[in-house]
C-alpha cells in the first residue's frame, strides 16, 4: 500500500495518452474487462451521482454489481467497490503488490494501474456488471478498454 500512497501523489502529473499500455497490462492479466457488461459515464458534471444511483438502481435489481469512481473523496478505497462495498485494505494491498511490477514495467499511470486493479477485483468477485466512472474522460480514459 506504500507504493501506492506514494505513486498517487502524482495521479495527474504523469500523463501519457494512449490505451496500449493498460491493453497491453490488462491482457497479460487475462482480460477481466471482457468478464462482465458494464455502465459507462462520462460528462461534465455528475458522473459521481448517475454512477451511484445506477450501481444502486442495479444492486437492488440483484445484480452483484461493480462500482469504479475516480477520484475519491477520502479513501483509496472508495474507487473500488462491489455491492457498495469498498474494497478491504488488505486485498487492496494484496493486488497492488501482486501486480505492481508488471504496472512500473508497462509504464502504467496511477489512474491506469487503479482502474486495471478494479477491473482484476471485479473478476475475482465474479460481478454481474460494473458501473465505470471515467477519470479525466476523452478518448484515452483508461476506463474506455
Amino acid at each position: 500500500m506504500k507504493n501506492l500512497v506514494l505513486w498517487q501523489k502524482f495521479e495527474y502529473t504523469a500523463m501519457n495518452p494512449g490505451l496500449k499500455r493498460i491493453r497491453d497490462f490488462l491482457e497479460e492479466s487475462g482480460d477481466p474487462q471482457e468478464s462482465w457488461p458494464s455502465v459507462h459515464i462520462a460528462g461534465t458534471n455528475g458522473k459521481g451521482s448517475t454512477a451511484r444511483m445506477i450501481a444502486s438502481i442495479l444492486q437492488s435489481a440483484g445484480y452483484r454489481t461493480g462500482f469504479y469512481a475516480s477520484p475519491h473523496l477520502v479513501s483509496l478505497r472508495e474507487r473500488i467497490q462491489v455491492n457498495s462495498r469498498e474494497i478491504t485494505l488488505a486485498r487492496l494491498d494484496e493486488l497492488g503488490k501482486e501486480y505492481y511490477k508488471r504496472a512500473k514495467e508497462h509504464s502504467l499511470t496511477f489512474f491506469e494501474f487503479i482502474t486495471a486493479l478494479a477491473f482484476i477485483y471485479f473478476r475475482d468477485k465474479n460481478i454481474d456488471v460494473a458501473v465505470l466512472e471515467t477519470g479525466l474522460g476523452g478518448r484515452f480514459d483508461a476506463t474506455n478498454v
